[in-house]
């Protein structure tokens, strides 16, 4: 018989793996999402999840899992470029490509008992988004996948390749391609909050593991021709400030995607900060060839503008991509001081430090009035000030007991991260906009 491990979505069986993990299997999932659990058997229900403190009942045992919420797999799957936007590219080539082999071969793999125009006309209506609709209508329907060869001739043709597990060709009705893409396209049909689980209990109880592995981590290092989306995501900023404060909400904001981002370390090489300087960084990154994913995020100021424009003429890899801090509606009409007095304007584009994303509840002194920004001085290439928040190492301060707040589970209610939020949302689009990985 053997021993399996599985990958459920939604209580939904995907796949199953003989005797080991597969690596691409569980190389989305993080060491964070690894469960140890009692289970007890029932007749009426299988293994399920137990607090029994009885270590002589025969009936309960120790469980193994990965477990993530299925909006949280879709957020790591996309930043890792298996999109949903690839996930439907490689479904179409396939179709395409079956459709050519029927024209060239008179034989397309996966439909013995149709006949060839029956495939043809099949596959030329088998679109991406038919498919979801298919699976959609057999997960609401309530049926097993599992069924015999006589139920299986009443089906539809796409309800057969949906519910027919001996399919070499088709997965769940999604053509065989990686199993990350299959995945993301099923997590768009299932609700988002549903668990994706993978078990792998029985490997353990047969011995193949002892339970105490990093699978994740075991599985990443053992996929060396998959080095680009393995790795982490290298974040470069101005300095190590920026560095420490993005990091630190990032794990306050989106905890699940905190382990797929690492930051350039400022103390270790002595690295000067400022913008010239991160152009400098970056440059340097290029010449070396390194393999990883570089997102380099600049300032929305005058300063990073003009730090900017050398690389105006220079042809970054794909895998390198250039930002700035996002503008963002407090910006628009913010108090400034400067030679005309104290005025309302935009400074986004002019001050936009990372402080500018701290949140009102920290930009605001015990006043309740906005720290100013503070004209310095003029560019005249792109006739523009440089603005600077007054009061930056107070700001920070703040900022510093908000994130510490939020990690302890303190006044989390009411706290503004807009700011940050915007920061990331950037950076998430940036990552989803990389080239998607092949099949």
């Amino acid at each position: 018989m053997g021993s399996y491990a599985d990958v459920e979505i939604g209580g939904h069986s995907v796949i199953s793996m003989k005797s080991y993990v597969t690596p691409e299997l569980i190389s989305f999932f993080e060491e964070c999402d690894r469960r140890i659990y009692k289970r007890k058997w029932s007749d009426d229900e299988g293994y399920t999840e137990t607090t029994s403190d009885d270590d002589h009942d025969e009936d309960a045992g120790p469980g193994y899992e990965y477990r993530i919420q299925a909006a949280k797999l879709r957020d790591r799957l996309e930043i890792q470029g298996f999109s949903l936007r690839a996930a439907q590219a490689s479904f179409e080539h396939s179709v395409a490509s079956s459709l050519d082999q029927l024209a060239e071969e008179g034989f397309a793999p996966g439909f013995y008992w149709l006949e060839n125009d029956q495939i043809e006309d099949f596959l030329r209506n088998y679109t991406f988004e038919f498919w979801v609709e298919q699976v959609r209508e057999f997960v609401a329907s309530g049926r097993s996948r599992y069924c015999d060869r006589e139920e299986q001739e009443t089906l539809s043709t796409a309800q057969r390749i949906i519910l027919d597990d001996d399919f070499e060709d088709f997965l769940w009705g999604f053509p065989l391609c990686d199993i990350r893409l299959i995945l993301r396209g099923l997590i768009e049909v299932f609700p988002e909050t549903v668990e994706v689980v993978l078990d792998y209990t029985e490997l353990v109880s047969a011995g193949y593991y002892d339970g105490t592995e990093q699978l994740t981590l075991l599985a990443k290092a053992g996929i060396s021709r998959e080095f680009v989306v393995n790795s982490k995501i290298v974040i470069l900023t101005e300095g190590s400030s920026d560095a420490a404060f993005l990091s630190d909400s990032l794990r306050v904001l989106y905890p699940h995607l905190f382990p797929l981002f690492s930051f350039l370390d400022f103390h270790e090489p002595r690295l000067a900060g400022g913008a010239s300087n991160l152009v400098h960084v970056l440059k340097g990154l290029v010449g070396a060839q390194i393999a990883n994913r570089v997102i380099a995020i600049f300032d929305n100021d005058t300063a990073a503008e003009e730090a900017l424009r050398p690389l105006d003429v220079v042809a970054l890899p794909e895998r390198f991509k250039v930002l700035r801090y996002p503008s963002i509606p407090v910006g628009e009409a913010y108090p400034t001081v400067g030679p005309q007095g104290e005025v309302e304007m935009d400074v986004n584009g002019l001050a936009g430090s990372i402080e500018l994303y701290f949140g009102v509840d920290v930009l605001r002194g015990t006043d309740g009035k906005l720290e100013p920004v503070q004209w310095k001085g003029y560019n005249p290439c792109l006739k523009k000030y440089q603005g600077e928040l007054m009061g930056r190492r107070q700001l920070e301060e703040r900022f510093a007991r908000k994130i510490a707040a939020a990690k302890d589970g303190v006044g989390e209610a009411g706290l503004d991260w807009s700011g940050m939020a915007a920061i990331w949302d950037s950076i998430f689009r940036a990552c989803i906009d990389q080239p998607d990985q092949e099949e």
